[in-house]
């Protein structure tokens, strides 16, 4: 079940409500607690930090993509071996064409619902970095621009594969 079927389109794009929605109306963590403590009952704090590490975790994850971008170009030009490495090729070109995926088949970001979860719900974080890593991150453009944005990126990418091949060593 794709999560457009059971919420309004306005809150696809942030933090919704409704978690059950992925992979076929089933969630793929425990259900009605986090750590042995039932949702809103203590362990608020650590939530909240756990919440924040996602989020941190999240951003990296969007700074390795978009840095590939600029790396593969500056690596071919400056002679660094590791920017036509295979396997950074292959993270890069993996890690862009998830994005697109999930984009592409109206899936919700993983990293995206564990941090919503954390949060009980709560939606945006309290401490100034992790809000500022929030507004980074998320923003609220209909859903073709993602999806025109990811599936350009993919084909850049590609474009890279073809234009400088990464080095079978």
């Amino acid at each position: 079940m794709i999560l457009e079927s059971i919420m309004p389109d306005e809150r696809r794009f942030g933090y919704f409500g409704d978690d059950r929605a992925v992979f076929g109306g089933r969630a793929w963590w425990p259900q009605g607690d986090v750590g042995g403590v039932p949702y809103g009952q203590g362990a608020v704090m650590s939530e909240s930090y756990g919440a924040d590490a996602v989020l941190i975790v999240h951003f990296a994850y969007v700074v390795f993509v978009v840095s590939g971008f600029l790396l593969i170009p500056l690596g071919v030009w400056r002679g660094w071996r590791w920017t036509r490495g295979v396997r950074y090729r292959v993270l890069h070109g993996a890690a862009i064409g998830y994005v697109a995926f999930e984009q592409v088949f109206h899936i919700t970001c993983p990293l995206t619902l564990w941090e919503y979860r954390l949060r009980g719900g709560a939606g945006a974080p309290h401490a100034f970095v992790p809000r500022l890593l929030q507004t980074v991150l998320f923003h609220r453009w209909p859903s073709p621009v993602f999806t025109g944005l990811y599936l350009g990126l993919v084909a850049w990418a590609l474009f890279y594969w073809w234009r400088w091949p990464p080095d079978h060593d």
